[in-house]
């Protein structure tokens, strides 16, 4: 809305957003972030309006314009929570904490953006001397300030959360918190010691932390402190005594670690380094079998082969490089023997098997998983999975006693191993028809069978009979017959 002097109030822009979130004036000219898709729009006069851009997030929570230039906080926020009927202790609670996204749009339409935080969402934001842009973060109670290469520090820090409004524009700048409310001045003078503390950092397991070591000038000293908790709380560790120089880390092992430097006045802290190793996680193999068919056909049968695709699958937490040995034995024998020479380093999830000089059985494959590749001997850690037991069927069936008896052609077909999979018929080279046993059930190594020939015409014929294991291995058999 527009308000005159009068206190008249007249509609000035309608945006189809939920929320107006912000304003800026530049010169004549209204800008307006907005909630929900996070646009912002160049206002130029009652009920004119086109977009300057379509920010990435969901809310431009605070906007400034200066010559030309915008500067633009477009939040990435979290859904609002769900009202409860739960009973709060007083206390505004902590505030919904989204990321923060601060953009530069210049005078020809470019839009750039210059300075992120994920920790943290922004909520306000102000264009300084040389296009240095300040940003207040509305998580940690900090002031960030981004220089026009982009180059960024944190510029202020102060106890409260909210850093909700920033000028910059006299001698002194100033700034104002809630959560709770408080007025800052800014001074030139420089603090008698500065303090700087890191995101905590996440070793992903539980490390043993070794040299801590920075770069940097003057009068520094470093302390650290760990836990096991993401966020710092009464679980984790003091700070550790402070060291002047390069050392050992003084804290105990853990997941996770903080550092903290005290400054004295002229000191620069360039870079810091911690090392660590963290405690070595076993790779587990969580399967092995066979590879799956590819036929989609569930009554297709496998092409007969003395090569076995095993393939398993390895859950390796720390993705360390993992060696796999390979074993086998007969289901009923407790001996293993290797598949792969000791020399021999196989580091890949599958393995083509050549069975051709084992007899038919159940065999049980055995894998073994060991991170030896990525880690000392007395470090190293094994795991070993053992399939199913696996049909090795690398022989065709036998068909017996093949003749022609009373109209009918029986014989036996008998596998080592079994079960007999398909029985099928042709005469005189035609098409395969699939027939069926005895019993009508393909169900054991040794199958009967009886099959009427019907109306064969005169002459003699050639019935042929195929049968098929369940390993794919087929066997034809001849009988020739004559006609009534």
């Amino acid at each position: 809305f527009a308000i005159d002097r009068q206190g008249r109030a007249q509609l000035y822009f309608d945006a189809d957003a939920t929320h107006v979130m912000s304003l800026a004036f530049d010169g004549d000219i209204l800008y307006a972030g907005t909630s929900d898709d996070a646009v912002v729009y160049r206002v130029r006069g009652p009920g004119s309006a086109e977009v300057v851009f379509d920010f990435p997030g969901n809310e431009v929570t605070a906007l400034d314009a200066r010559d030309g230039m915008l500067a633009v906080a477009a939040n990435d926020m979290p859904a609002p929570r769900t009202a409860t009927k739960a009973k709060t202790t007083g206390g505004s609670g902590t505030p919904r904490k989204g990321k923060g996204r601060l953009w530069r749009v210049d005078s020809d339409g470019r839009a750039e953006r210059v300075f992120s935080r994920d920790d943290g969402h922004f909520t306000s934001v102000r264009i300084g001397e040389e296009q240095r842009i300040f940003v207040g973060e509305g998580a940690e109670g900090r002031v960030f300030v981004v220089d026009a290469d982009r180059t960024s520090a944190t510029w202020a820090d102060v106890d409260e959360r909210q850093v909700l409004d920033i000028d910059v524009s006299g001698d002194r700048p100033v700034f104002v918190t809630g959560d709770s409310a408080a007025f800052y001045r800014a001074t030139p003078a420089s603090p008698d010691q500065a303090l700087w503390t890191s995101k905590v950092q996440d070793a992903e397991f539980n490390a043993r932390w070794g040299q801590l070591t920075w770069r940097g000038e003057g009068r520094i000293q470093l302390q650290t402190r760990s836990g096991n908790s993401e966020e710092p709380d009464e679980t984790w560790t003091d700070w550790s005594a402070a060291i002047a120089s390069p050392g050992p880390v003084r804290s105990p092992g853990a997941r996770f670690v903080q550092i903290r430097a005290r400054l004295n006045p002229g000191a620069i802290l360039r870079a810091v380094q911690l090392y660590y190793l963290p405690q070595n996680q076993r790779a587990v193999v969580t399967s092995v079998g066979l590879k799956a068919p590819r036929s989609k056909n569930r009554h297709a049968l496998p092409a007969a082969s003395t090569t076995y695709e095993l393939e398993w699958q390895v859950d390796n937490p720390d993705s360390d490089s993992v060696r796999y040995r390979i074993r086998y034995k007969r289901e009923d024998q407790p001996r293993w023997r290797d598949v792969l020479r000791e020399d021999q380093r196989h580091t890949k999830t599958t393995y083509s098997w050549n069975t051709s000089g084992l007899p038919d059985g159940w065999y049980v494959v055995q894998v073994e998983a060991s991170d030896e590749l990525a880690n000392p001997e007395a470090l190293t850690l094994r795991a070993t999975r053992d399939s199913e037991p696996l049909r090795i069927d690398n022989h065709p069936p036998v068909i017996d006693g093949l003749g022609v008896q009373g109209g009918n052609i029986r014989g036996r077909v008998v596998d080592t191993l079994g079960p007999i999979a398909r029985l099928e018929m042709a005469v005189d080279g035609g098409d395969w028809v699939v027939v069926h046993p005895d019993d009508q059930l393909l169900d054991s190594a040794t199958e009967r069978f009886s099959i009427p020939l019907g109306e064969l015409g005169e002459g003699p014929h050639i019935v042929a009979i195929r049968a098929t294991d369940a390993g794919g291995n087929t066997v034809t058999s001849e009988v020739t017959t004559r006609g009534r």
